[in-house]
């Protein structure tokens, strides 16, 4: 299925990316063979679950002989179908991520310390985090975990300021408040949802097929979510989103502009569940499912 995909990319009108997750024992028991006989671009690897090889270990032994298997992992990569890809290194986001009772877990201290030393590797990727809503939730002296851990990685030359993302990949720029409004354009699907008219969504209020309304993505929702206050009072509801896309039906841009009022499960974080009317504004409904752009409003 892996080598088919690498066809049908080839084919496509957009670049694709081939990543994996595979735990820290080199070579991983479920994904060894795949990584060395099909190309893949990004490999985020769990360097938690297993304790000899993880970055808790690199840090407990004073990262003298910790078993930490990043240079392992590149040493088998080399020769494979995946010599290129770029490595990831995977973090639980917070003390109760990845088993809990913080036992993965690095503090931002500890995290930059690793991470400066593995940052050099030419195959550096950046850092992916168990999980975003955890990362969200874990705040050290005024920031977030990911914000601890983006500005780490701003601090490398010539690193990106994505260099971090997550499982659900790139929902912490999404999360990120004080980027909204500037222009920031994030991709995903959009689908359609019937809001029951009149339906109630966990912003409160009655909404109807046809308003100008929307569910983001759980990870997006619970990521603005204050810990135990009412999802009615989530200060994502009500925020505005423009969403665009080209029509199919007679190929023009089309632009709508529609309001947080719910939150989709099955949702990834770039993705948007809009009501039916909105969808028809952008897309044929019998397709169900397509492409568009968007960004914050306000």
């Amino acid at each position: 299925m892996l080598k088919r995909l690498r066809i049908l990319f080839a084919t496509g009108h957009k670049d694709y990316l081939l990543t994996g997750a595979p735990q820290c024992v080199v070579p991983d028991a479920s994904m060894g063979n795949m990584i060395a006989e099909v190309v893949f671009d990004i490999i985020f690897i769990q360097f938690y679950n297993t304790p000899f090889c993880s970055a808790r270990n690199f840090i407990a032994t004073n990262r003298v002989n910790s078993g930490f298997s990043y240079d392992e992992w590149s040493q088998f990569l080399a020769g494979t179908a995946s010599a290129s890809a770029k490595l990831y290194v995977g973090l639980p986001a917070s003390p109760v991520a990845a088993g809990g009772e913080g036992v993965f877990w690095l503090n931002p201290v500890e995290a930059k310390a690793l991470i400066q030393k593995f940052a050099v590797r030419d195959n550096f990727g950046g850092v992916m985090l168990w999980e975003a809503t955890m990362a969200e939730h874990q705040v050290d002296q005024g920031k977030t975990y990911y914000q601890n851990i983006k500005s780490v990685l701003r601090e490398i030359p010539g690193a990106s300021p994505l260099a971090i993302t997550s499982p659900v990949a790139t929902v912490a720029p999404i999360l990120d408040t004080d980027k909204t409004g500037t222009g920031d354009i994030f991709e995903g699907d959009i689908t359609y949802y019937y809001p029951g008219g009149p339906g109630f969504g966990v912003c409160g209020g009655s909404n109807y097929d046809n308003d100008a309304i929307c569910a983001v993505s759980r990870l997006v929702f619970d990521g603005f979510q204050e810990k135990d206050v009412n999802p009615n009072e989530n200060p994502i509801c009500g925020k505005k989103i423009r969403v665009s896309r080209k029509d199919e039906r007679d190929g023009k841009m089309k632009s709508i502009d529609v309001t947080v009022v719910d939150r989709c499960e099955g949702c990834e974080p770039a993705d948007l569940d809009l009501s039916p009317g909105m969808f028809d504004k952008l897309a044929a409904r019998y397709l169900g499912r397509v492409n568009a752009e968007w960004e914050w409003l306000e």
